[in-house]
């Protein structure tokens, strides 16, 4: 399986103070910062925003796009990470969580909570469920560019 990286591409637009900040591949999400430190944390808060209501309503997360120039990679939080990770496996595998949670031998009320964008899972869930479903999450520490 190739690894999918949970980076997704942002558009930082210099405005009179601060950022405006799109996404690609959300119309719906957009923010703005004061400079450049504060744009990429609101960035990054967007774009969680936007993929914990997309978990919320069970709707379709697109894959992220390549990271174009004039972009920046905006990365999805540790903490959500694995819940989407998870969400997106079982919809492309058109698993649901009764299914996972009899392979798991565990409650469907513990699967609906591991994907939960609210609710704090055990990282060892996480990881045994994703195992079930032959994936894993992989942590990389990558350098920010940060613009001038």
């Amino acid at each position: 399986m190739k690894a999918k990286s949970l980076v997704y591409p942002a558009v930082f637009s210099p405005e009179k103070k601060g950022y405006s900040i799109s996404f690609p591949d959300f119309p719906e999400a957009n923010s703005q910062g004061d400079d450049d430190e504060d744009a990429f944390r609101m960035a990054v808060d967007c774009l969680n925003a936007v993929l914990e209501y997309r978990m919320e309503e069970k709707a379709e997360i697109p894959a992220p796009s390549p990271v174009r120039k004039g972009q920046r990679a905006i990365p999805v939080s540790l903490d959500l990470a694995p819940k989407l990770a998870l969400y997106q496996l079982m919809h492309d595998q058109k698993i649901s969580n009764v299914k996972l949670a009899r392979k798991l031998r565990i409650s469907e009320v513990v699967v609906r909570r591991m994907l939960d964008p609210n609710h704090q899972s055990k990282p060892e869930q996480y990881t045994r469920a994703l195992a079930a479903l032959d994936a894993a999450v992989q942590v990389s520490v990558v350098k920010l560019r940060r613009s001038a």
